[in-house]
């Protein structure tokens, strides 16, 4: 997620208060920034604005600092890429009125690497010594991935034991990994990879040790650790916060013979409230039918045995086997996705059945199936469904939320029915649970925001024919 800031050489207000004023305050408790000596300086004063990002697709934790510049940090301290940048924010808890002093939620804490300067633009008019420039920066852990080779062999052992000795040996500095585990012992080799790489690799021949999980695994950090999980185990999570999108103009009836007034707005709707969200990808049909969203097959090969076979994948029939955020599919009985596996045609080659040969094991007593018949297509499907629907918001901030999190999203319908006899309707197919896929925490000097990528890859309610006349026949 990038975002553009305007930069001019106005003073900067101050939206961090210990009093909750409004929804888009913050605390800022500190941010500093590390020589290559050890000395440490206060930099909130310069911060235009900063942002922490986090992604179940992007390994790391990173993010970024926007510097207004009198002092010339770049040559005194110097910065040349071996710096450190910290820093802490909260904000009051949504529970305190407007003016008043709540309970503080735990803060977002971070203690990273600065990796990267952009260009340095002189700004100001006359002054020839005002600057502007970015810092990025990013965990620890990354930067030992870069400079970090795996080659390692693995007899007999889950993909998960694999996942937790490469990222212990090879890439943890500060931050644990909590590894979900994987169904089957294997042999597998790494060669000449980065521990993430690898990693990486082996989530897309992992397969979980519950049936109902899928078969989509993604390594991933968040600001407390760092993830290797099935997305499916995610779906199953209790929603940790309730947003909803309002419409401006929503008129609500106080009560029974009530008058019709603006919807009420207190501090704690307006916390909650979703101020801008688009549905940046939808279906995609002949996207859907080449990557095999809901009907593909494989041809596997075993060139030991000389023995060819089939395996086809069918969405329509096993939906109901695995994990959904809702329970309705995105696609009807007529859907063209449907009862065409040609369509995604693959060949895999495989190992089935060789450890039950004597004439094999007598040469290999050790032969590990790959078992690749049971998530090949199957994670195609997977990684098709999660790019069903995404979803980004902007809203107020909150330090508690994070990426893997699920979400209660509130969504009105986009029709016209704001009376009291045609009342707003939530959206029968969008609203309900959403993984937070990414999320950038931003704070600029007007406050503190939150832009979230969430994912929904099936509908709340079933698909269902409506009438647009007869829906309008009593509102115009």
């Amino acid at each position: 997620m990038e975002f553009e800031n305007p930069v001019n050489s106005d003073s900067y207000p101050d939206a961090s208060h210990e009093v909750l004023r409004k929804e888009n305050d913050f605390i800022l408790n500190y941010l500093r920034i590390v020589a290559f000596n050890g000395s440490v300086y206060d930099i909130s004063t310069s911060r235009v604005y900063f942002t922490f990002e986090e992604s179940i697709f992007k390994t790391a934790v990173h993010g970024s600092l926007v510097i207004f510049d009198t002092i010339d940090y770049p040559t005194l301290l110097p910065i040349v890429g071996e710096e450190r940048l910290q820093g802490s924010f909260t904000r009051q808890s949504d529970s305190a009125a407007a003016g008043t002093q709540g309970d503080v939620l735990p803060p977002i804490v971070f203690d990273a690497r600065i990796y990267k300067i952009s260009p340095r633009e002189q700004q100001g008019e006359g002054s020839e010594k005002t600057q502007v420039y970015t810092l990025y920066f990013c965990s620890d852990e990354i930067l030992k991935n870069a400079q970090t080779k795996v080659f390692k062999t693995f007899k007999a052992k889950p993909f998960s034991d694999m996942v937790t000795t490469i990222f212990n040996e090879s890439m943890t500095i500060k931050k644990k990994i909590v590894v979900q585990g994987t169904k089957y012992d294997q042999d597998y080799i790494v060669s000449n990879q980065s521990p993430a790489v690898a990693i990486r690799k082996i989530a897309k021949r992992a397969i979980p040790s519950s049936v109902n999980d899928g078969r989509y695994f993604a390594f991933f950090e968040d600001r407390d650790q760092f993830n290797f999980v099935n997305l499916g185990t995610l779906f199953t999570k209790a929603p940790t916060k309730t947003i909803s999108y309002r419409i401006q103009n929503f008129l609500q009836d106080k009560g029974v013979g009530g008058d019709i007034d603006y919807q009420n707005q207190d501090i704690k709707s307006n916390i909650d409230a979703v101020q801008h969200y688009n549905h940046s990808s939808s279906f995609d049909i002949l996207d859907h039918l080449q990557k095999g969203k809901a009907s593909s097959k494989a041809i596997t090969v075993d060139t030991i045995r000389q023995k060819i076979d089939q395996i086809t994948f069918d969405l329509n029939g096993q939906f109901d086997e695995f994990n959904h955020l809702g329970t309705a599919k995105t696609f009807t009985d007529k859907s063209s996705l449907l009862n065409c596996p040609d369509a995604a045609f693959n060949v895999v080659t495989t190992n089935k059945e060789q450890d039950t040969l004597s004439w094999i094991t007598e040469r290999d007593p050790t032969i590990k199936p790959k078992h690749i018949e049971e998530y090949v297509l199957h994670r195609d499907s997977n990684a098709q469904q999660l790019a069903r629907h995404i979803t980004s918001i902007q809203m107020s901030g909150d330090p508690r939320t994070k990426v893997g999190d699920i979400i209660k999203f509130v969504l009105p319908e986009l029709l016209g029915k704001v009376s009291v006899q045609n009342p707003q309707e939530l959206d029968k197919y969008l609203q309900g649970s959403y993984l937070v896929a990414g999320i950038c925490h931003i704070i600029d000097t007007t406050g503190y925001y939150m832009n979230m990528e969430l994912i929904k890859e099936s509908f709340f309610s079933d698909i269902k024919h409506r009438n647009p006349i007869k829906e309008y026949q009593n509102i115009f």
